[in-house]
């Protein structure tokens, strides 16, 4: 009878557990349990989204040029929704470093491109800034080093 007596301990347990069954009432007295949830589990520190961060490349990183010369800077926004993203620019020594004129429209790949133009005085360096206007976070700088030839005109 040694399996009736564990037979019946055992049907004992069940009514008194209940299986596990998240229907079946709790035995008087016992707390409450917690609701089921079907939102994900979120832990400190960690983004809940699948969308990258957006930012920003400029090219050329770094470029050389003599007083008064034009340079075509590239931007590319990258991550969030890309493609939606538009251009600001700026140099950051303002007039004294040169000015930058932006391309209005965005090219076929995505990209932005703008015009530098070096101061006639001066050496630099000086910094282009290309910032995404949505999310001005994202910011990438080009170096541009203005260098004097040597020679005065007419020499």
């Amino acid at each position: 009878m040694a399996h009736g007596i564990s037979i019946a301990v055992l049907l004992a347990l069940v009514s008194l557990v209940g299986c596990a069954d998240p229907s079946a009432a709790a035995p008087p007295g016992s707390p409450p349990a917690p609701e089921a949830s079907s939102a994900p589990i979120v832990r400190p520190g960690v983004s809940r989204s699948n969308v990258a961060t957006p930012f920003v490349t400029l090219s050329p990183s770094e470029v050389a040029v003599v007083p008064g010369a034009k340079v075509t800077l590239t931007a590319k926004p990258g991550g969030g929704e890309a493609m939606r993203f538009t251009v600001d620019w700026q140099v950051q020594e303002e007039a004294a470093g040169g000015s930058v004129e932006r391309v209005t429209a965005p090219q076929a790949d995505g990209t932005f491109a703008a015009t530098y133009t070096a101061p006639m005085d001066g050496q630099g360096p000086y910094h282009v800034t290309a910032r995404l206007h949505e999310y001005p976070q994202a910011t990438a700088v080009t170096t541009i080093t203005v260098v004097r030839t040597g020679k005065k005109d007419g020499q």
